[in-house]
């Protein structure tokens, strides 16, 4: 097509540049401004001929996602009349000119050659930015994902997700199941896949918090505006704990009209949770909608025969070989009765085999020889006893701790198991939590269980903000018995009484 080329890939004749022109305005309000490419996962072309919309797209299958994505949009310029808008399917091979060019085109520079604005950088964010590839973890990758009967289905949904199809028939993908069943795994790998496919994509992997805190520092400075151009423009979007966000309901409605931008414009999208979207109580009808309306997968905790292939990888890789003796032991101390672990977790497991290892480079167990079960339960008895923290007795529980920092605050214990959130519970269970991780050493999904907590990020968050309360000085003040105390000089007799 001749003419002159619009920053949203407007390609116009003289008569109908008004109406291009207002076809752009159009799309730019409703998707943000970028290529259609991008869009339609290929290349793709806007037009106008004779008062007509023409979109020429590059195989039927782009056809049908524009039929469905962008038609209803254009539509609205012509009054909501679809005869006036045309889906054409050309060829690259025999269509000659912008179609073929932008479809050759690296699309970190497709902007800059439509529009004559500066080009995008690879990475998808501004310059000088951390750039949101580098909080993918190069270890994360399908290649390292050990695939047993328990995960076999998410691992395919997330591998399609990354795949050359996955924004096209397969929607959001949610991932629900316990902490340490390799959710985030596949959360990154996707995002590594799809980055190392599709070179200037925006892709990004963030926690609920981390959505929230941003949300929440954009409406405190004003920029809000900025905040939903970045966060609406990306090409794949992984959430991990996405429950977070279900008692702030701002930032709920944030993230629903944001999945809904990015769901419109052909995002890929992967939400992760320890729930099932129905069991998140404070999830509005709406955006728990969005949720199952893709691939919902659970994870189930890993069986022996997973747990097998897992240590045996592990200490491949470490440069270890284990007797069959060993693993066996070591699969009876994370899922046995008796398992120090809450439930079964593959993070559970590699932290004994970490420790195990640990313990035959003290007893100098060549790496030429195998390890074997007495190098194992070496490990698992200084496990038991709290070494590494402490050299004498057995290390304090996370109950004793919880009954002496109420005991001290003058806090009912039962108000810190139920979840209260009365101010005087709060800090007692921020000051129990606090001094049981540094006392035990204990993980925050054990911590969640011995504290009857709902997951594993409400641990993080009270040790945070306990962290943030000692670092301001903060004083207690909710009618405890240390009321006038700072924080920092009560948690540090608790920590000073259980010998740390």
């Amino acid at each position: 097509m001749d003419g002159r080329t619009g920053s949203n890939g407007l390609a116009t004749k003289d008569g109908d540049t008004r109406m291009a022109a207002e076809l752009g305005r159009h799309l730019e309000g409703r998707l943000g401004d970028g290529p259609l490419g991008w869009r339609l996962g290929g290349a793709a072309e806007l037009g106008v001929e004779n008062g007509r919309a023409v979109l020429r797209v590059s195989s039927r299958l782009w056809a049908d996602v524009a039929e469905k994505r962008l038609v209803p949009e254009l539509a609205g310029v012509f009054g909501g009349d679809r005869s006036k808008i045309d889906v054409r399917v050309e060829s690259r091979s025999t269509t000659p000119g912008r179609l073929e060019r932008e479809a050759r085109r690296p699309r970190s520079t497709a902007r800059a050659d439509a529009g004559g604005d500066r080009a995008r950088p690879s990475s998808g964010v501004r310059p000088g930015s951390r750039t949101r590839l580098s909080g993918l973890g190069a270890r994360y990758t399908f290649d390292r994902f050990v695939v047993g009967s328990c995960n076999r289905v998410a691992h395919e949904a997330a591998r399609r997700l990354a795949g050359d199809q996955g924004a096209f028939g397969l929607g959001p993908v949610f991932l629900y199941g316990p902490c340490g069943v390799g959710k985030s795994h596949l959360a990154h790998a996707s995002a590594n896949a799809f980055a190392a496919m599709c070179p200037g994509t925006r892709v990004r992997v963030v926690s609920g918090e981390e959505f929230v805190n941003q949300y929440a520092q954009a409406v405190r400075h004003e920029r809000v505006d900025a905040f939903r151009r970045t966060w609406r423009s990306l090409d794949l979007l992984c959430v991990d704990d996405v429950h977070f966000v279900a008692t702030r309901k701002g930032s709920q409605d944030e993230l629903l009209h944001t999945l809904d931008a990015l769901a419109l414009r052909g995002c890929r999208l992967m939400l992760i949770s320890d729930s099932h979207p129905d069991a998140i109580r404070d999830f509005s009808d709406r955006i728990r909608s969005r949720c199952v309306s893709g691939a919902l997968v659970g994870i189930e905790p890993p069986d022996r025969g997973l747990g097998v292939l897992l240590l045996k990888r592990w200490a491949r890789e470490r440069g270890r070989r284990l007797t069959d003796e060993a693993v066996d032991a070591l699969l009876d101390a994370s899922f046995g009765a008796g398992a120090r672990c809450n439930g079964r977790s593959a993070r559970g497991l590699e932290g004994l085999l970490l420790q195990t290892i640990a313990m035959a480079t003290i007893e100098r167990v060549s790496p030429d020889e195998s390890i074997g079960a007495s190098i194992v339960a070496s490990a698992l008895a200084c496990r038991s006893r709290g070494h590494g923290e402490r050299d004498l007795g057995a290390g304090p529980t996370s109950a004793e701790i919880a009954t002496a920092v109420c005991e001290a605050l003058g806090v009912d214990l039962a108000s810190v198991r139920s979840g209260s959130r009365v101010k005087r519970a709060v800090v007692a269970r921020g000051c129990a939590l606090y001094v049981a991780r540094r006392a035990t050493g204990r993980s925050f999904p054990e911590l969640a269980g011995d504290f009857g907590r709902p997951s594993h990020s409400s641990v993080i968050a009270s040790c945070k903000r306990v962290a943030d309360q000692i670092a301001s000085g903060e004083v207690i003040s909710c009618g405890t018995r240390a009321d006038g105390q700072r924080i920092e000089a009560f948690v540090g007799s608790m920590l000073r009484r259980f010998g740390v």
